[in-house]
């Protein structure tokens, strides 16, 4: 009867050995590496779906600019081209300087023919611009041009609008209203030609309005970006600014600076001009 219990504490010592054991068992190194990789596979892929979806959301959102933004400028160069038709009709509705110059001369005179045609001609050519209002003569040409710099802003469109409605106004005479157009088409300038053209209109205008300090600034900026194509005026418009400035030793260089750059062209010609009346 004693062994019999203690047999059966023994079975019973080594049942809830063997339990204890059991439950307090940890993971071997080889399944601690299976279970780590999963957990990697699962966590890296989860990253990597989020990663590829936010990469299609991003083509997806930027072919949905690109298209808008293609259609967006197809529309301005239709406003464009709609305007300038505008512009077109009410310009051809004004007097040249060479025709107004034509039938003063013809009024006043009582000769015909070639003779008196010709000297209509030499009047005309000592006429600059055709000093018109321009918002009062070319209203729906102007107005449709500013539409189109307002409603497509940051397109060519808008800045092709901004150097016509600037040199509208400067053909005109009115230079102060120019410099306004010229100054916010040379904000709104991407490509470097452009940039020089605003910045040259820029100089020019201010150069008609008196300021050849102002003006000075502008041309030396824009012959700084280095577009040859415009060398040649930029440097005679810089040689002007320093004869209004009164620095006629730097006026003679530039001049000089432009016969040997250009030379037997019309810019030699045209400085070696200015050069000799310092």
């Amino acid at each position: 009867m004693r062994k019999r219990n203690s047999m059966t504490s023994t079975t019973e010592s080594f049942s809830t050995s063997h339990l204890d054991r059991k439950s307090l068992k940890r993971p071997d190194s080889f399944s601690l590496a299976v279970t780590s990789f999963f957990g990697n596979v699962f966590q890296n892929t989860r990253g990597l779906l989020i990663l590829l979806a936010l990469l299609f959301l991003s083509v997806v959102g930027f072919f949905f600019w690109a298209n808008q933004n293609e259609g967006r400028s197809h529309q301005a160069t239709e406003a464009l081209y709609g305007a300038e038709k505008v512009l077109d009709e009410e310009m051809g509705k004004l007097s040249s300087p060479l025709e107004t110059a034509v039938k003063a001369a013809q009024g006043k005179s009582d000769q015909s023919g070639p003779s008196a045609a010709q000297a209509a001609k030499d009047q005309a050519s000592k006429v600059d611009y055709l000093k018109v209002d321009v918002d009062a003569r070319l209203p729906r040409g102007v107005g449709k041009l500013v539409e189109v710099t307002e409603k497509f802003s940051n397109t060519r469109a808008s800045f092709e609008a901004q150097m016509q409605l600037g040199s509208i106004y400067f053909n005109h005479a009115q230079f102060e209203k120019s410099l306004g157009w010229f100054q916010k088409a040379e904000k709104a300038a991407r490509e470097k030609l452009d940039r020089v053209a605003a910045l040259s209109s820029v100089g020019y205008a201010q150069e008609n309005l008196g300021k050849p300090s102002e003006a000075l600034g502008y041309f030396q900026k824009a012959i700084a970006l280095g577009e040859p194509s415009l060398k040649g005026d930029l440097l005679l418009a810089i040689g002007r600014c320093y004869e209004g400035l009164n620095d006629l030793a730097k006026a003679r260089s530039i001049y000089e600076q432009v016969s040997k750059e250009f030379p037997g062209g019309e810019y030699a010609k045209a400085a070696d001009g200015r050069k000799s009346r310092l």
